[in-house]
């Protein structure tokens, strides 16, 4: 069963840990990556998952049918975003969890 997200964000003019430059029209595209684990161990099988960001004008989801994968979301204001990341295991169970973006003027 997975007991943990390893999230991380990708996107040229890092700033700081998942904070990025917007671009010149304000926005920025994000590649948002996820590897799931049960105790230590990469989930590879019998599960899905999905991402959704969420802050300023933006609710954007997106599915994957990989435990472990990964998405981009092109986000179009500067702003705090809460990333979240869920599991979806074939057994019914759900896991799930976040991480803050920031994309900075």
């Amino acid at each position: 069963m997975v007991n943990r997200l390893d999230i991380t964000t990708w996107a040229y003019n890092k700033t700081a840990l998942n904070s990025y430059r917007a671009d010149n029209n304000g926005g920025k595209s994000v590649r948002v990556d996820w590897t799931a684990r049960a105790d230590g161990h990469e989930i590879d099988g019998a599960c899905a998952s999905s991402a959704r960001v969420q802050g300023p004008d933006t609710d954007q989801a997106k599915d994957s049918s990989n435990c472990s994968s990964s998405v981009w979301f092109d986000i179009h204001q500067p702003g705090n975003y809460t990333v979240t990341v869920t599991t979806h295991q074939d057994s019914g169970a759900e896991y799930s969890q976040n991480i803050t973006l920031a994309i900075v003027p």
